[in-house]
């Protein structure tokens, strides 16, 4: 019985000292033996991974997918909540425009030291914490002042699209006289002017289509949000075909989603529309600068 302690001994403090010995990113493997870590994931070993890696590459992008049409069909039909969807469009829109516009400011570290790493992370973290501080403002903006926020919103996105059109036309507008600050900038101003003074039932809807249009594509295919990001900082962009034509079929079926969520909307071209809630809009809901 003592040299069962004995040996018994021997092996907790021979564990103990190997545990001690490996770095704290080996010590899960040593817990799960059939873990290995590959490119800073880890992963198992053998046969399994080759599987794994088939079976998230024929998921993720399905999953993707549905969640972009999720959103398509619940944002496309709130419409007769107009404070709530001004919220939402002004929300994206504010946080996209702020992640864009500080990215070059707070990680444009480029030395592989230890301490730039820690300043990486640190603005990072910043970056992203300062874009999720921009859509709660753009979010109160939207719902207090709903009108001119829808217009903002529209003139925004379109002007966006405008310069990846023309972009995609071989132009050079991003990076010229007539890149998003200039003709985005621009349109937004016009539309919060055209929000305010004639109040057109369309700004809404076209809102909607454009900005969750982009939304949808940018979830569907992630790599599209950095070339949408470079058209807005006029950067050169190789993939403004793909976005384009991603970002009008994401807006077509958007509107697909808009206009049988709320058939009344047809009635714009015939006079007489209404949202279908059209009692709580008359009575309180957006009587913003009336």
């Amino acid at each position: 019985q003592r040299r069962r302690r004995r040996r018994r001994h021997r092996n907790i403090s021979k564990v103990h000292l190997s545990w001690s010995a490996h770095p704290t990113a080996n010590k899960l493997q040593m817990v799960v033996p059939f873990l290995d870590r590959v490119d800073g994931d880890w992963a198992t070993k053998g046969v399994s991974s080759h599987y794994l890696t088939i079976i998230w590459s024929a998921i993720s992008p399905l999953a993707r997918l549905i969640v972009a049409l999720l959103i398509v069909w619940s944002l496309g039909g709130n419409l007769h909540k107009p404070r709530q969807q001004t919220a939402i469009l002004t929300g994206v829109c504010s946080a996209f425009l702020t992640f864009c516009y500080l990215t070059p400011m707070l990680t444009g570290y480029h030395d592989d030291s230890a301490t730039n790493n820690n300043k990486n992370e640190l603005a990072t973290f910043a970056l992203y914490l300062l874009s999720f501080a921009a859509a709660l403002i753009g979010m109160a903006l939207g719902s207090l002042l709903p009108r001119p926020f829808s217009g903002v919103a529209l003139g925004a996105g379109f002007g966006l699209f405008l310069v990846t059109a023309l972009e995609n036309a071989g132009s050079n507008a991003s990076g010229g006289l007539i890149g998003f600050p200039m003709l985005g900038g621009g349109l937004g101003l016009l539309g919060g002017f055209v929000g305010i003074r004639f109040h057109n039932p369309l700004i809404l809807p076209l809102s909607t289509i454009v900005i969750i249009g982009a939304t949808a594509s940018t979830i569907a295919k992630p790599h599209l949000f950095t070339s949408l990001k470079n058209v807005t900082l006029g950067y050169n962009n190789h993939h403004t075909s793909t976005l384009l034509l991603t970002w009008i079929i994401a807006s077509t079926l958007t509107t697909a989603a808009v206009f049988y969520r709320d058939s009344s909307l047809l009635r714009i071209f015939q006079g007489g529309y209404s949202h279908l809630d059209a009692e709580a809009d008359e009575h309180g809901d957006d009587k913003t600068l009336k």
